[in-house]
């Protein structure tokens, strides 16, 4: 019915932004900065006319994340949820427009403003609890390769499932997994103690 597929859009936009906000405070406590900026993708369909087309319309876009202030981790993914809001109202904006007008300097061989990227891939059903997270560990497949450093793909379902693709010559496999399973538990800990300040 028209109603349960409301109330699917709704699950999925929540998970998604708890599992979003755990991962970029994950990213601030392994970089030890209060101000980052990493990516996530839009479906690209917004226009009615593309609805019916089989194609590759993904968006990528710069999401930043600061900590200021004291706020409770329920007040962080509040507030993610609001910057997915506006990520979604103003997503016609170019990416290449939007690096122009941040001055990010350029690098040779170094994607310009977005290094990592988050990516869920919601699936027709979903059946998950915040209070039972389970996750598989899966990491970088050999015959994939991204232009960003890293892609944190989770795709939700009965359980959650996690995969992490990176250049592998920047980062290792064996502590890529171990970061993977520190991830998992550390969204368990986040979940359990939301109305706990994020800085601790």
């Amino acid at each position: 019915s028209a109603a349960s597929d409301v109330y699917k859009r709704q699950a999925q936009a929540i998970l998604f932004n708890v599992l979003l906000s755990s991962y970029q405070l994950f990213i601030h406590g392994l970089t030890k900065l209060d101000d980052i900026v990493l990516g996530t993708d839009l479906a690209g369909r917004e226009q009615p006319e593309l609805a019916s087309l089989i194609g590759y319309f993904i968006k990528v876009l710069p999401r930043r994340s600061k900590l200021e202030g004291d706020l409770t981790i329920c007040e962080y993914i509040q507030q993610t949820q609001q910057q997915s809001i506006d990520i979604n109202e103003n997503q016609n904006v170019p990416l290449d427009e939007i690096i122009q007008l941040s001055k990010v300097p350029f690098k040779a061989g170094v994607s310009p403003l977005i290094q990592q990227l988050f990516v869920m891939h919601n699936m027709p059903e979903i059946n998950w609890q915040f209070n039972d997270i389970a996750a598989s560990q899966l990491v970088s497949q050999a015959n994939e390769l991204s232009k960003f450093d890293s892609v944190f793909f989770v795709t939700p379902g009965s359980e959650i499932e996690c995969r992490w693709l990176f250049k592998a010559d920047l980062y290792q496999e064996q502590k890529m997994q171990n970061l993977l399973a520190k991830w998992i538990e550390f969204t368990v800990k986040i979940i359990s103690e939301s109305q706990s300040p994020v800085a601790s």
